[in-house]
Formats: structure tokens, sequence, C-alpha cells
């Protein structure tokens, strides 16, 4: 993304660049570790206070906000979508997927 970012700075300064290749959701992730495992693989979603009381007291709240809004509103927030895509048309060096990391990641 940076290459991308230096090799057109005059037509992206002052434009936001999301530096990702896709939104995955637990289902996608699920689905790319299950066809590259061949292990039937689940997300289960536990309740947030649940969660919390995993983590230390010292950053409990402040981690839990920030799961919330990426939760309700997307890592990079309402419209993101559109932003991410046009991000895309300028990198350098084409990202690695999901799958492809997933793929790259085992064995399994």
């Amino acid at each position: 993304f940076a290459a991308g970012i230096l090799l057109n700075t005059s037509e992206l300064l002052n434009k936001d660049i999301y530096a990702a290749t896709g939104w995955y959701t637990p289902t996608d992730i699920v689905n790319a570790v299950e066809k590259f495992s061949g292990k039937k693989t689940t997300y289960n979603e536990v309740p947030d206070e649940t969660f919390r009381s995993f983590l230390p007291d010292a950053i409990a709240h402040e981690l839990m906000q920030t799961f919330m809004l990426v939760r309700d509103y997307a890592y990079y927030g309402p419209g993101g979508d559109k932003i991410l895509a046009e991000s895309l048309k300028y990198v350098a060096e084409k990202p690695t997927t999901l799958e492809e990391f997933v793929a790259k990641s085992g064995p399994y």
C-alpha cells in the first residue's frame, strides 16, 4: 500500500487509503479454514461481558469498546467498503487475500 501511495502522491493527496484486501466476517474466516484444512471449524460468539471477563482489568473497558465499535460499525466505519475498493486500485503489488493467507499457513 505504501508503494502505491508514493507512486500516486499527487492523485491521493488528502484522500484516505484503507490497507486491507477485503471485508471478512467470522463466517468467511471459518469457511476459508475449513476449505484448506479439511476440518470442521466453528465460530462461537460469546456475550460481551463473558469475553471481557478474560481480559486484564487495566485494558478491558477500552478493548471491549474497540471490539464493539468494529462489530457494530465495521473496521473503517460506514461507507468504508467503497473507500477500500478505491484504495485497492492503487496498490503496487496485489495484496494477499484471506484464502491465499490461509492456504499458505498450513499444514493444519
